[in-house]
């Protein structure tokens, strides 16, 4: 993790950091020494973050840690990486070399997930060809990736970074508050539970006087087995607006038989406004634009000796305080142990009012530690009455110096295994079909030093099409679509998009399904493999 040479390899890190456990401490056969200092014992996941593989420091993702960080060296994309901040500023916690006044912001809990400038714009156009509709233009989100870049930047890596913000910020708040439990209970003195023994942390976090945070629970108990950690953290926290909500933390960690080896699962939930457009009035739970709802999230992690895997998942609940449903999945979780966020069940008043309804988020991703090779994706549905998920897949190849990213759709969050099923062209437009067709938008990536950021590789993009039921337009009829995204349709728009070379026309240039059977097999040929979902 300290080398000066890029490896895009060290993308895998930037998910899941695998630096171990807070190291000293004696394990024998998955059982952590209990009733010693607390400082010298492995009973926290220190390497864990969750961040997009290529946010960098200079990405919104970096105001998170950036009062505790010094100005990284953007030479190196483990160095100027959101993951190093976030892993660093987690281990100082830790350590107890990081204040946390300095370092605990409880705004991060609220932060929102956005798309980038790139991705999904709304569209202005006139006469589409699927219809007569008085309609204008295509709402955002729906577009995929529509231009190359954002800045210099692959529009790919830009579009991640934004829609992992929040996740990213949730989970690194989360884990630097149950860090600072370790911490405080360090400086005061304290000994580990004993099996079965719970330690009650609450005044020591009290005591801290940070702004903003009204502590309410803060426990470290051991069970009865003296092999699993369990921390509870409740805290009232204000919002950018300094309305106070709730918020609560949960922590399960099994270290294994080595600082190599462990598992557990991270739970959170906040209360907040965060939506609520897919919401009834009515019902037990009722909820209403601008008033509060709910953001549940788990993160399973586990490490072994066959890598590493990891699995969060975040969605959005009607009502304040709103407990999201969960259940184990042994696609994931081979244990069996964790219940996990479950996206299957979705809002309705009357039979599933705890159902999520407004965004649902899957990371999942696996590699190697010893190479950092890995595959990663993430999928979204923006609400509960979607069709499809939007789905990003990304791959580090094993020469550790290049990289794929695909866009496309899937199906729900709640049945989707990650895979990419196809393209939607038009998905709000007039005489719109939401049948994906045999076709994936894809970017080959690589870090570049002088950007400080990652860029489009020599092989170029392939995401070009219309914004058709069929992907393309081949006439010379009125329909105008504001491609270049100026505000405004003219004659400079180009708008033909056709299936071969026509004069100077836009082609259609889209990965699709080559000599396999699906988009997804032909995206597999790269090196992808689907990781736990």
């Amino acid at each position: 993790m300290k080398n000066n040479k890029f490896r895009l390899s060290t993308l895998a890190a930037a998910v899941l950091g695998v630096s171990g456990c807070l190291g000293g401490g004696s394990t024998d056969s998955g059982t952590t020494t209990s009733g010693g200092s607390i400082s010298g014992s492995s009973i926290f996941p220190s390497g864990l973050a969750v961040a997009s593989p290529t946010a960098r420091s200079t990405s919104s993702a970096a105001r998170v840690v950036s009062a505790a960080m010094v100005s990284p060296a953007e030479t190196s994309a483990v160095s100027g990486s959101h993951y190093q901040q976030a892993t660093k500023i987690i281990s100082d916690l830790l350590a107890g070399t990081a204040d946390v006044k300095l370092v605990f912001d409880p705004k991060n809990f609220f932060e929102m997930a956005t798309n980038a400038n790139c991705y999904g714009p709304t569209l202005k156009f006139t006469n589409h060809p699927g219809g007569s509709s008085m309609q204008t233009d295509m709402p955002s989100g729906d577009l995929g990736i529509w231009k190359e870049l954002e800045g210099e930047q692959a529009c790919a890596a830009a579009e991640l970074n934004s829609r992992m913000k929040g996740v990213s910020s949730r989970t690194l708040m989360g884990l630097m508050g149950l860090a600072s439990m370790i911490a405080v209970a360090n400086k005061s003195g304290l000994t580990l539970p004993t099996a079965g023994t719970s330690l009650d942390l609450k005044p020591y976090m009290t005591a801290l006087g940070l702004t903003k945070v009204t502590f309410n629970t803060a426990t470290l108990a051991l069970d009865s087995t003296g092999k699993v950690w369990s921390y509870t953290l409740a805290i009232s926290a204000k919002d950018m607006n300094d309305t106070a909500h709730d918020v609560s933390l949960a922590l399960t960690h099994t270290p294994g038989s080595s600082e190599a080896a462990y598992e557990g699962l991270f739970n959170y939930r906040v209360s907040g406004q965060f939506g609520g457009n897919n919401c009834n009035s009515g019902g037990p739970a009722p909820m209403m634009v601008g008033t509060e709802s709910t953001m549940n999230g788990t993160l399973y992690y586990k490490r072994s000796a066959s890598g590493v895997v990891v699995n969060s998942r975040e969605g959005g609940y009607c009502g304040a305080g709103t407990i999201a449903p969960t259940a184990f999945d042994t696609g994931v979780d081979s244990t069996s142990t964790y219940k996990l966020l479950d996206p299957s069940i979705v809002y309705d008043a009357t039979n599933s009012p705890l159902g999520w309804a407004d965004n649902f988020s899957i990371l999942a991703g696996k590699f190697d530690p010893s190479t950092l090779q890995g595959d990663y994706v993430y999928a979204w549905q923006a609400g509960k009455g979607d069709s499809h998920s939007r789905t990003f897949q990304m791959h580090a190849a094993a020469d550790a110096a290049t990289g794929d990213a695909y866009f496309g759709f899937g199906k729900t969050v709640g049945t989707t295994d990650g895979s990419i099923d196809g393209m939607i062209c038009n998905w709000a437009g007039p005489g719109n079909s939401h049948t994906p067709l045999p076709y994936a938008q894809h970017q080959p990536i690589k870090f570049d030093a002088t950007v400080k950021g990652f860029i489009v590789g020599t092989a170029g993009s392939e995401i070009t099409f219309a914004p058709t039921s069929s992907c393309i337009y081949e006439n010379t009829g009125t329909f105008w679509y504001d491609r270049d995204l100026d505000g405004v349709n003219t004659g400079a728009d180009k708008v033909n998009v056709w299936a071969t070379t026509n004069g100077s026309d836009l082609v259609l240039k889209l990965l699709g399904v080559g000599t396999q059977s699906t988009v997804q097999a032909n995206i597999n040929t790269s090196g992808f493999v689907l990781p736990p979902f």
